[in-house]
């Protein structure tokens, strides 16, 4: 293997208040070719962002935001947004909860969930059984759910048109902790530009070391959302949401190539792009090669 697309903690981007921001920019793919910088970037959930943040997202240019979660996600996590300590302070705000948290000074917000259903903290912790190997199956399966439900193809579609039809747009993905919804569709987008599995796979594990800093905070709230969960069986969940686990990803882009004959194929026959317009989005996410 070599280091041209080497993952490590230089492909995160800092902005005050923002969790695991990357870029899509900077890998090499197939083709010797480069997926382009500066067009789009991913986050977890801004709801902490400080006005420093917002200047720092604003220099980037991103001009819009496609949010992943429902509005009620959303206003779940407003209120543990608002439920922040002391001990977070630097990492969105001084803590004591009665920072900006809202949209102002923000790109405009495309909403685009891409599940249906019920939201609920304590319901989405049990995606997370303690077997490793069941654990693995029942992620990587709601992943493939996610993108070839009715739902999720429609919004996949819609995210991919916009990326084509705005090129003067620089947008932002993200959703809760940007690992699992935002980890699947920027995964999608690099295997779509023509990078390589193992590097697509790779950058989706980065959000393990991307959501360390919040982890103090999860393990708090996870206590104060049940009373029954002692200090040791938080900290077992956190380890368990708070990583992403790159066998997720591998099986994902495996069942896709099973299922469509690859990311391509899902999305000209799932989310209805014509080949035309794939060529046109992939010219569009990556740059020639030094060598084309």
């Amino acid at each position: 293997m070599d280091g041209r697309n080497e993952c490590c903690s230089g492909r995160f981007i800092a902005i005050d208040g923002a969790i695991n921001v990357r870029e899509f920019g900077g890998y090499k793919t197939c083709s010797n070719s480069t997926t382009r910088r500066g067009i789009v970037y991913r986050s977890g959930y801004l709801e902490d962002i400080t006005e420093r943040g917002k200047d720092e997202l604003a220099r980037l240019g991103v001009s819009v935001r496609f949010d992943l979660r429902s509005n009620e996600e959303k206003q779940s996590v407003s209120r543990i947004s608002r439920n922040r300590t002391r001990t977070d302070a630097g990492r969105g705000g001084d803590g004591d909860g009665d920072d900006d948290g809202g949209d102002d000074g923000l790109p405009p917000s495309i909403m685009m969930p891409l599940q249906q259903g019920k939201f609920s903290v304590l319901g989405q912790l049990q995606k997370y059984p303690d077997d490793d190997g069941q654990r693995t199956q029942r992620i990587a399966g709601h992943y493939l759910d996610m993108v070839t439900s009715p739902t999720g193809r429609t919004a996949m579609r819609a995210l991919l048109l916009f990326i084509l039809q705005n090129p003067g747009d620089k947008i932002l993905i993200h959703c809760t902790l940007g690992k699992d919804r935002t980890g699947v569709v920027f995964g999608l987008l690099l295997a779509l530009a023509g990078v390589p599995d193992e590097h697509v796979i790779r950058d989706f594990a980065l959000s393990g070391p991307g959501l360390q800093p919040i982890r103090p905070r999860f393990v708090r709230y996870l206590r104060k959302l049940d009373s029954r969960f002692s200090d040791e069986q938080a900290e077992l969940y956190a380890d368990k949401v708070l990583t992403a686990n790159p066998k997720c990803m591998a099986i994902l882009l495996r069942e896709l190539r099973s299922r469509f004959g690859g990311v391509y194929e899902y999305v000209r026959d799932a989310c209805g792009l014509t080949e035309t317009q794939i060529e046109r989005l992939r010219q569009r996410l990556v740059e020639p090669g030094l060598d084309d």
